[in-house]
């Protein structure tokens, strides 16, 4: 039986919209993976032993070029910095189905990336060029928080940026993107402000919509604008366009529920953001999903699931370009990468 007939199967079997592959095995390609189904990859490179893995409020972030997605987390199990000891840059690998270490960077941190901690959303890529962008991480004292680094993935070198000044918004449970077409990254937590890398400059937005924690966010490649769902305690959908740096409240007629640490990625087959779960006001986890049509201004509830401890305070959901899948990453174990070849209901399709 070859690779798409086992996992089929193994998905008729089951019942649920997870499915697995076994450790190690070349990933199937797209039309390999079953419809709506999230598939285990049980991804390699990953070192074994109590607490090795990402201690989650990391986020997970995708560079077409090289084709990795990318998280700044622990690549052992030895605990520096009272625990905080994220401390490596790694990237998986699809093709390959593992991670890998991009940079190391322990709690001596250097111009490289910052040191140990977690990022809660300061991270974004500039697909032009491959650059990891990242404002610090939010432990080791601050020494590190609110820094301007970039890691240009394609050379391996990475530099502390020292803006002339930084952004008003100094606030973790952000959640960031970039622009391509106008070349900057937004962060918002709906107080916002823009990096321009090319000219190492922070500019704050003005007439942004009011301050929530750990919103959901992801760039409409078709429309060239963000899309912004919930934080804190709202169900609010906004549109941003950085061309004229204004937001827009959009009005769906349906909504997801309120919610923070949401997971959010634009699907450019179909013109869909997909909502991947949440946390919401009372701190219950979130596990429903839901696809935003801008065209109509309307939210669109799917009949699946996120997998099993995939929700947390920061994005953990990206789309893979080359093979034209969602990968949505495990709050802590990185041998848990899930994928899924999204269809989109009937109307949409």
């Amino acid at each position: 039986m070859n690779r798409r007939h086992t996992l089929t199967a193994l998905s008729l079997v089951l019942g649920v919209c997870v499915a697995a592959i076994p450790g190690g095995a070349q990933p199937p390609l797209r039309q390999s993976l079953p419809a709506n189904t999230w598939v285990n990859m049980q991804a390699g490179g990953v070192a074994v032993g109590a607490g090795v893995g990402d201690e989650g409020y990391s986020t997970f972030v995708y560079a077409p070029g090289v084709r990795k997605a990318l998280v700044f987390g622990k690549y052992h199990a030895y605990g520096s910095s009272w625990g905080e000891d994220q401390n490596a840059l790694l990237a998986y690998d699809l093709a390959a189905n593992r991670w890998e270490i991009v940079e190391i960077t322990e709690d001596a941190w250097s111009e490289f990336l910052p040191g140990v901690g977690h990022d809660q959303g300061n991270v974004a890529v500039d697909p032009r060029r491959d650059l990891y962008i990242t404002r610090g991480n939010m432990t080791l004292h601050g020494n590190t928080a609110y820094q301007t680094y970039t890691y240009d993935l394609r050379t391996g070198r990475g530099r502390r940026m020292l803006p002339p000044r930084g952004p008003s918004l100094l606030a973790h449970e952000v959640a960031s993107g970039f622009d391509p077409d106008r070349g900057v990254m937004l962060v918002t937590r709906g107080s916002s402000a823009l990096y321009d890398p090319d000219k190492n400059v922070w500019i704050d937005v003005p007439s942004s919509p009011s301050d929530r924690a750990a919103p959901g966010l992801a760039f409409d490649s078709r429309r060239r604008v963000f899309v912004m769902f919930g934080g804190g305690g709202t169900n609010e959908t906004w549109i941003f366009d950085a061309g004229s740096r204004s937001w827009r409240r959009r009005n769906p007629p349906v909504s997801p529920s309120a919610r923070r640490g949401v997971n959010m990625a634009f699907d450019p087959e179909s013109g869909l953001t997909l909502l991947v779960g949440g946390i919401d006001p009372g701190g219950a986890l979130l596990s429903d999903m839901w696809a935003y049509d801008i065209e109509g201004d309307r939210w669109i509830p799917l009949a699946m699931t996120a997998p099993p401890n995939t929700v947390q305070t920061v994005n953990s959901l990206v789309y893979h370009a080359a093979e034209q899948v969602f990968l949505l990453k495990d709050v802590t174990d990185l041998r848990k990468v899930y994928a899924l070849r999204f269809v989109p209901p009937t109307p949409n399709r």
